[in-house]
């Protein structure tokens, strides 16, 4: 059975660039990420209606061209969204600008991201370049964080709005719901042996653990705290990618701008995660920031509010 082809486009002109290699590639789909500050609103216009008369459907993703982690975060997340197995996703870097370019290229060398970039090869007329062919890039491999360190700077991404501010337990508190949880595969490692021992002493303690998290995991804080602290808190610090500052007994953790610029580039790989804390904002009325869910087709951003600061 044959999947999509799908054609991911930072658009900024040269409108022949993005329609001709659709075409010859029969594209069943092309994603334009238009950057809102250019004035491209006619070449938008014009890409939507010849890519129409193709029979190519069209999706419009708003993203600042000059922004290389918020390229790289978007086309890994629309890559994503794809069948690895029955799909073919390959993103066309020659129709944006310069830091665009490179940004979509960085996330292609995803090692867990299934897209292609390539360029156009063009032929220097005496009045305009033209479009000859496309041409595949290297196929080069970039590793990029862990799932527990991604989930990590998610969740605290997600609890760092307006006044409040994430705390150790706060970060236990979560990853407590969304291990128990039965509707969610992937789990914190170490909180999940915290939970099935619980769950071996109290065969109702999985839903107290969805239902209350930290307050539910009674004797065994100090294995939560330990895991948390090694496994997740540690390594994002030592990296550079949070902050954490003691204030009095407790410690608040604070992304940094280059934690925050990883978390844009491979939110992807915890979708999950992402779907579960804005799950949990709407059930009191908000959701995530916009970037943080950006791309999903799961999930629509709208205002949030910051969480309830309830202790340390």
């Amino acid at each position: 059975m044959f999947g999509e082809s799908v054609h991911i486009v930072p658009v900024q002109r040269e409108v022949e660039f993005v329609v001709e290699p659709a075409v010859e590639q029969g594209a069943d789909v092309v994603h334009l990420l238009s950057d809102a500050s250019l004035a491209n609103g006619e070449t938008v216009a014009t890409l939507t209606d010849e890519l129409g008369a193709a029979g190519i459907d069209v999706e419009m993703h708003p993203c600042p061209h000059d922004d290389l982690y918020v390229v790289m975060g978007l086309v890994t997340t629309l890559a994503s969204e794809y069948d690895n197995d029955q799909d073919a996703v390959f993103v066309n870097i020659a129709a944006g600008g310069r830091v665009a370019a490179v940004g979509a290229s960085l996330a292609c060398m995803d090692a867990e991201t299934d897209a292609r970039a390539f360029d156009i090869d063009v032929e220097h007329g005496a009045e305009a370049r033209e479009f000859v062919s496309g041409s595949m890039l290297p196929d080069h491999v970039i590793q990029s964080p862990g799932w527990q360190l991604v989930a990590g700077m998610a969740i605290i991404a997600g609890v760092n709005r307006g006044p409040a501010q994430m705390k150790k337990r706060h970060l236990i508190d979560h990853g407590l719901k969304l291990t128990a949880s039965s509707e969610y595969e992937t789990k914190f490692t170490g909180l999940a042996s915290v939970v099935e021992t619980l769950v071996t002493e109290d065969a109702t303690a999985k839903d107290a653990l969805v239902r209350d998290g930290f307050d539910a995991v009674g004797d065994h804080r100090n294995s939560a705290y330990r895991y948390i602290n090694t496994d997740i808190v540690n390594p994002l610090a030592e990296r550079g990618y949070i902050e954490v500052e003691s204030v009095g007994r407790s410690s608040q953790l604070q992304l940094t701008e280059a934690g925050e610029n990883v978390l844009r580039a491979f939110r992807h790989k915890v979708e999950d995660v992402i779907a579960f804390e804005n799950q949990q904002r709407r059930r009191h009325g908000g959701s995530l920031p916009d970037w943080l869910v950006s791309g999903f087709r799961s999930m629509q951003a709208d205002g949030a509010e910051p969480l309830v600061d309830d202790g340390d």
